[in-house]
């Protein structure tokens, strides 16, 4: 029988010949490793890669984070007090310029005007009646003056004639005298011509007083003209009373007018803040909205960068809601003043210690963007170039 071949420690054990797969199938661990170690080289590569972009762009671009959109908010108040009607608008929807959002009960507003209407028709109606009285008595007192004229006139004319037949008569009178004296004509002639000068001597007189009598009434009747004055004043006051009633009926109707509370804008309701049959006070808010066709970006640059911001450079801008979406823009104003100078709470530094802290401005950003998708508050990043 032969012995068994068993190696010693002098014989070293013969040497094993595997393949590749047989290798990596017994050696499980070296593989893994080798698949770690590529993995990270590939990682430190991108991340090398990433770095380089991101300090690239960073360089090449200012950034902001916590820019918004933001638009004009407009507070929609009541001009007078009262209790709410109705409320004629819901939240989001578009409302134009001057239509009716809420209206106030007007019923005592409705009373005072109809008041004030009636004041105002009055003192018209007044001012009427005196106007016709005044044209009554002008015509009176005119229909006087001309009558007093008339026998002014006529008793100038009567005196006219009376004194023409006085001298007529005394010359008579004095012819007849030697006549009588030398027996040409008789005393009855005499006498006759004597009575026809003291009788046109007697109507000289009476047409003299009828003119004094004429004058007088003539004076009178011009006077009169003076009642017109009164009648004037009187109208003059009225017409003042007329003015001051239709400024009170406008008040009034201005009033009734405020108790329907109008947009003023066009522009979508975004809150409203009473109820029907809620109590408000003058100048209390009843809504607030917006004008979605003007949106902008407020982004507040630090003051470090804000030497490569100007109006009219193209912006970037990224909206938080729609991710997947690119939005351009143009700066249309830097501000002239930091952030801080418009806080409630100042700091100022009265211990002596200093920290010193970047400021921002803020920059107006105009986007071009459908404002019915951009809502006032959402959360934008913003890219300049530098």
């Amino acid at each position: 029988m032969s012995e068994s071949i068993r190696p010693t420690a002098e014989s070293p054990a013969p040497t094993s010949r595997l393949t590749p797969v047989e290798d990596r199938a017994v050696d499980p661990d070296q593989r893994r490793r080798r698949v770690t170690n590529v993995t990270v080289a590939i990682i430190s590569l991108l991340s090398i890669i990433g770095s380089g972009y991101w300090l690239q762009d960073r360089l090449a671009h200012v950034h902001v984070s916590d820019a918004r959109i933001t638009s004009p908010m407009v507070t929609v108040s009541t001009r007078v007090p009262g209790w709410v009607a109705s409320i004629e608008v819901i939240a989001g929807r578009e409302i134009a310029a001057g239509d009716v959002v809420a209206v106030i009960d007007h019923r005592q507003a409705r009373l005072e005007l109809d008041h004030a209407q009636a004041n105002l028709a009055s003192a018209r109606a007044e001012l009427e009646r005196i106007a016709s009285e005044r044209e009554l008595l002008a015509g009176r007192l005119a229909a006087k003056v001309v009558r007093a004229d008339s026998e002014l006139t006529a008793a100038r004319a009567g005196h006219q004639a009376a004194v023409a037949g006085l001298v007529r008569a005394r010359s008579d009178w004095e012819r007849a005298g030697p006549l009588h004296g030398q027996g040409i004509i008789t005393s009855e002639t005499w006498e006759r011509k004597q009575s026809d000068f003291q009788q046109a001597e007697q109507r000289a007189r009476t047409t003299e007083a009828q003119i004094a009598a004429a004058d007088a009434a003539l004076a009178e009747a011009r006077a009169n003209e003076g009642e017109l004055q009164v009648f004037d004043n009187q109208l003059e006051r009225m017409r003042h009373d007329i003015v001051g009633a239709e400024a009170s009926r406008d008040i009034l109707k201005a009033n009734l007018d405020d108790h329907e509370v109008r947009s003023p804008i066009f522009g979508i309701v975004d809150e409203i803040f009473a109820d029907r049959g809620e109590y408000i006070r003058q100048g209390q808010q009843i809504l607030i909205m917006h004008d979605p066709g003007k949106i902008w970006v407020v982004a507040n640059i630090k003051e470090t960068d804000i030497r490569h911001i100007e109006p009219g450079k193209p912006a970037s801008i990224s909206v938080d809601a729609y991710p997947d979406r690119e939005f351009t823009g143009k700066i249309l104003r830097v501000g002239d003043a930091a952030t801080s100078q418009f806080s409630l709470l100042p700091s100022p530094n009265l211990s002596g210690n200093f920290t010193k802290i970047t400021q921002r401005l803020k920059v107006l950003i105009d986007i071009e963007a459908d404002g019915k998708v951009l809502k006032p508050g959402m959360m934008v990043e913003v890219e300049i170039a530098i």
